[in-house]
C-alpha cells in the first residue's frame, strides 16, 4: 500500500514538474547565450559524388567510441537557432565543424541501397518512391541526448529519462546504383525518429521511426533537464520552419523525376527493421552492437512503409500521437552493408530538412525560401 502511494506521489510530482518546465520554456526568452558564428551558405553547392562523400565519412574511424554530452548551454544559445535554420536552408552534405551535433551527438553512419519493389500495383508515387526505384543510400542512426546504452537504467527510474531512448534515422538517397559513379548528385534527404520524448528501451531493430513521430514529453525525464531541453528544441524548430511535428518527404518523390511529371508524395514515411533482423541486437552501446551485427550478418535491412491519410491527435500538452487512417503500405527496403563510427559522422555529415510546403506536391507553396 505504501509503495503504491509512493509511486502515485512520484508520478504526480513528475507530471507537475513537466507542466512547469513546459510553461517556463514556452515563454519567449531573452537569455539565449550568444554565439558568434557565420551561417554556412550553399556557396555554389552542386551536390556530391557518393564515393567521395562516403570516403570522407569513413576516413578516420574512432579507436574508442566517445560519449559526447548534450551541452545545455549550446541548446539554450543562438548557436542552436542558427544550426536549426541551417538544417532547413543549407543542402550541403558536409559542413565544417569541430564539435558534435547539439541534440543528437552520438551516432553511427551506414551505407547501402534504397530499393522500391517493382510490383506494387497501387503505387502511384513519383521519384524514388516509384516502383523499381533503386539508389545508393548514406544514413546516420543516432540517439537524442547522451544515452547510447540500451541496457543503462537509473535507480531513480522515470524521473531521469534513462528508462527510455529516442532514436533518429536520417538518410541521403542518390539516384545511382554505381558506387564508382564520378558524377555529382543532389541527394534526397529524409528525417525520421521514434517518439521524440523516448520509448521503453529497445534496440534499433525493435523500433518504428516516422517522419511524424509521436511525442511523450515526460519520458525525457525531469531530473537532468531532459524535459526542458526537449521543450527548447521544439520551440526552436518551430521558430525556423512552419511545422515542427512532421518532416515532409517530397525530396524523395522529386528525385530524378521528369520535370513534366506531377509530383506525388506520401504524407507519412515509416522505417522498421525487416522481420528477419528484428530483436537481434544484444544489449549495450547501440553503435557497437549494430556495427558488429552488420559485420557478422553482412547486412541489416529496414522495410519502407508509407501512408497518405492521417492526423496528429493531442491527448494533453505533454502527449501527442500520429494516427494513420488509411493503413501503412510497404513499398520496399533500405538495406545497409557497411557501418562506421567516426568524427566526420558525428561532426560533419549534414542532413537537410526540406522546408515546409502548404501543398507537399507543389513547389510554389513552400513557406520558407
Amino acid at each position: 500500500m505504501i509503495n503504491k502511494k509512493l509511486v502515485l506521489v512520484m508520478n504526480s510530482f513528475t507530471f507537475l514538474l513537466g507542466i512547469v518546465a513546459l510553461a517556463i520554456v514556452g515563454c519567449k526568452s531573452s537569455t539565449l547565450v550568444p554565439v558568434t558564428e557565420t551561417l554556412v551558405g550553399e556557396n555554389g553547392y552542386e551536390g556530391s559524388v557518393f564515393k567521395e562523400l562516403k570516403a570522407k565519412v569513413w576516413e578516420k574511424p574512432y579507436n574508442v567510441l566517445p560519449s559526447y554530452q548534450v551541452d545545455k548551454k549550446r541548446v539554450h544559445s543562438d548557436e542552436f537557432v542558427k544550426h536549426s535554420a541551417r538544417t532547413v536552408d543549407v543542402s550541403r552534405d558536409l559542413i565544417e565543424s569541430d564539435r558534435s551535433k547539439i541534440v543528437h551527438p552520438n551516432g553511427i553512419c551506414l551505407s547501402g541501397v534504397w530499393s522500391i519493389a517493382p510490383g506494387n500495383a497501387d503505387n502511384a508515387y513519383t521519384g524514388y518512391f516509384a516502383n523499381g526505384s533503386k539508389g545508393l543510400l548514406l544514413a546516420r542512426l543516432s540517439t537524442a541526448g547522451t544515452n547510447v546504452d540500451i541496457d543503462e537504467k537509473s535507480s531513480l527510474g522515470k524521473l531521469t529519462g534513462d528508462e527510455y531512448i529516442s532514436y533518429g534515422f536520417t538518410g541521403k538517397i542518390f539516384p545511382t546504383v554505381d558506387a564508382e559513379d564520378p558524377r555529382k548528385y543532389r541527394p534526397a534527404n529524409f528525417i525520421t525518429q521514434t517518439d521524440l520524448g523516448g520509448q521503453p528501451i529497445a534496440d534499433i531493430s525493435d523500433v518504428e521511426m516516422l517522419n511524424a513521430p509521436h511525442l511523450t514529453v515526460l519520458k525525457r525525464g525531469i531530473l537532468g533537464g531532459g524535459v526542458k531541453i526537449l521543450a527548447i528544441t521544439g520551440r526552436t524548430f518551430e521558430s525556423v520552419d512552419e511545422s515542427n511535428t512532421i518532416r515532409q518527404v517530397y525530396e524523395i518523390a522529386e528525385l530524378d523525376k521528369p520535370s513534366t511529371e506531377k509530383t506525388n508524395t506520401p504524407q507519412y514515411l515509416k522505417l522498421v527493421a525487416s522481420p528477419i533482423h528484428r530483436k537481434k541486437l544484444p544489449k549495450g552501446d547501440f553503435r557497437k552492437t549494430l556495427q558488429e551485427y552488420i559485420q557478422r550478418e553482412k547486412q541489416i535491412a529496414f522495410d519502407i512503409f508509407v501512408a497518405n491519410e492521417g492526423y496528429t491527435k493531442t491527448f494533453t500538452k505533454l502527449k501527442r500521437e500520429t494516427i494513420i487512417t488509411d493503413g501503412w503500405k510497404k513499398l520496399g527496403t533500405a538495406t545497409f552493408y557497411y557501418a562506421v563510427n567516426s568524427q566526420a559522422c558525428d561532426f560533419n555529415l549534414h542532413f537537410h530538412h526540406p522546408a515546409w510546403r502548404k501543398d507537399r506536391n507543389d513547389p510554389s507553396t513552400v513557406v520558407r525560401h
